[in-house]
């Protein structure tokens, strides 16, 4: 029975139905027929209640198995929508209108489509045909259009419609997921760098103390010679460029051997950065062309690092030469900062920066920069150890290197170093 429906309107209803049936015999006449007939009634009377406390124990039931469903349905982990052969939207659950940063009635007959990243509606559009193609199920990864929120990606599952006319998609957010994989790849590509450069190290590293032990008696003997001489022999001359020479050749052997952070001479001290920093770019004004603009700031709140000057002063001269070098053609910005690096995970360590406004370094080559002897600078310009040896420096300090760049967007530089506070250490030890 309708719940709006009148009692009169029902007995009006039922006297109509009676009226089409066939005609009741008629009624007893004894007072035991009457007496039987009362009791049939009465009988049928409590079956009728039987039935209807039935009918309103399923209606119950049902009402409650709906709400179970309905907040099952609205209230999933997932988006769930039901979308037609065009791709507009015929339903969806809360949680997937909050996907779609939308009310749910403002969703009707919008296309799913419309709230892909633009660059992902080919493939998105491909694949919601192959669905409608019969394709039993079907799975996909495309980022949400960012509008006004962060950039959201979200995997699609979806499954065709008994009819064909419909499809049923599941929508997961795995933004998360994906800054999850992007950091773990961050991390391996870190640690491989790590153990390449520790490779190379070791390898340069016994070959530089060997050829190290060659060039010292060279050295020895050529001094020897030098005091022997007269000022005036025509071989002093010749002694005097081997020496120079052989000189050279050790301080390259020192470099190679900073390569691998294997030889850190010297007593450890805390040192300031920041006079570092605008001893740098001070030195670069007076070398650069006008054309370059050269900044410094160094944030006072910053901690010293535990290190050594003279190999802290070739870290910021070979990035600032770098730097210097990729705007030599092109002039524009050369800044050096330096400050405390930001986030929890960064907690403890100061940030240096050298950043150019140059054409910046193509993708391709930025895995290889820090190797030994790789450079793109035309022969004489440079010999391709100055970034393995700053990678070599800031590893035996406990620090790290990062860079950032690309073609035509400038490059950055970014040395992280432990304040000396945080190391745990005596402020001053021979390494």
């Amino acid at each position: 029975m309708n719940p709006s429906e009148m009692p009169g309107d029902l007995r009006r209803r039922a006297q109509g139905r009676l009226g089409e049936s066939p005609r009741v015999a008629a009624l007893p006449q004894t007072e035991e027929g009457l007496t039987r007939l009362v009791h049939e009634l009465q009988v049928h009377q409590v079956e009728l209640e039987l039935q209807n406390e039935e009918l309103c124990r399923a209606k119950n039931a049902l009402e409650e198995s709906s709400a179970r469903y309905a907040d099952l349905y609205d209230f999933a982990p997932v988006g769930y929508f039901t979308l037609d052969r065009e791709g507009r939207l015929l339903g969806a659950n809360l949680r997937g209108a909050g996907l779609l940063g939308l009310e749910r009635p403002r969703l009707a007959g919008r296309r799913f489509g419309d709230f892909v990243a633009a660059d992902a509606r080919p493939a998105f559009a491909t694949f919601l045909a192959g669905v409608f193609a019969g394709k039993r199920l079907a799975t996909c990864e495309v980022p949400l259009a960012a509008g006004t929120r962060s950039p959201r990606h979200v995997r699609i599952e979806a499954a065709l419609s008994p009819s064909g006319g419909e499809c049923r998609l599941a929508v997961s957010d795995i933004t998360e997921l994906k800054r999850a994989e992007e950091e773990r790849a961050r991390l391996e590509g870190r640690l491989r760098e790590a153990q390449k450069m520790e490779a190379i190290g070791a390898l340069v590293g016994g070959i530089a103390h060997d050829f190290n032990n060659l060039l010292a008696p060279v050295v020895t003997r050529a001094e020897m010679a030098l005091r022997t001489l007269g000022s005036e022999d025509p071989v002093r001359e010749n002694i005097a460029q081997l020496l120079t020479a052989v000189l050279r050749a050790a301080e390259l052997v020192r470099q190679i051997l900073l390569i691998g952070g294997g030889e850190q001479e010297g007593t450890f001290v805390p040192v300031d950065l920041g006079p570092l920093v605008h001893e740098a770019a001070a030195g670069l004004r007076a070398t650069l062309p006008a054309t370059v603009e050269v900044r410094s700031e160094a944030d006072p709140a910053c901690g010293p690092v535990l290190g050594d000057p003279s190999r802290l002063r070739q870290v910021l001269r070979h990035l600032s030469e770098n730097a210097g070098y990729a705007l030599e053609e092109t002039g524009g910005l050369l800044a050096i900062s330096l400050d405390r690096a930001g986030g929890e995970q960064e907690g403890g360590r100061v940030r240096l920066r050298v950043r150019d406004t140059g054409p910046g370094i193509p993708g391709e080559i930025q895995g290889r920069i820090f190797e030994p002897y790789f450079t793109t600078k035309p022969v004489g310009k440079g010999s391709g150890l100055g970034l393995s040896v700053v990678y070599g420096i800031v590893s035996a300090l406990g620090g790290e290197v990062r860079v950032r760049s690309g073609n035509g967007e400038g490059t950055t530089f970014e040395v992280l170093l432990p304040e000396a506070a945080e190391r745990g250490v005596p402020l001053a030890l021979v390494s």
